[in-house]
């Protein structure tokens, strides 16, 4: 048996099954508590946007008009993010190379703005049912 990873002429990964990162306690030094979340979840502007395929020449953008490669996309973009989760955006040299994100990693800002919600309703629904008695 075989899985087939194929990466096209764009970039892009596909798989015939699931794509997973090693995620391993032993693996993760330094842990502490991620400072962002609901907050900086507001912060984020969600866009939908065409995206093009580039190059780069002495720190010009050349976009390639190939239609192939043209597609509408939603998501987020890099430079945006990076003023709010920087860790998120990897460091580059825009002379050399185009700014990537991670949109996996912003699961766990989303997590925890999830939890702060819950904690902020439960807070509600106490202080409600104080009012009510």
């Amino acid at each position: 048996n075989s899985v087939r990873f194929i990466f096209d002429a764009e970039g892009t990964g596909h798989a015939d099954s699931d794509w997973d990162t090693y995620s391993d306690n032993r693996l993760k030094k330094n842990q502490e508590p991620v400072p962002y979340g609901l907050d900086e979840i507001l912060q984020l502007t969600p866009k939908i946007y065409t995206r093009y395929s580039g190059a780069l020449d002495n720190g010009e953008v050349t976009l390639t008009e190939k239609s192939l490669e043209i597609r509408r996309q939603i998501g987020f973009i890099a430079q945006e993010v990076k003023e709010i989760i920087p860790e998120i955006i990897r460091d580059i040299d825009e002379n050399e190379s185009f700014y990537s994100l991670n949109d996996g990693k912003i699961m766990a800002v989303a997590v925890k703005a999830i939890q702060e919600l819950s904690a902020k309703i439960t807070t509600l629904e106490n202080r409600i049912k104080v009012l009510e008695a």
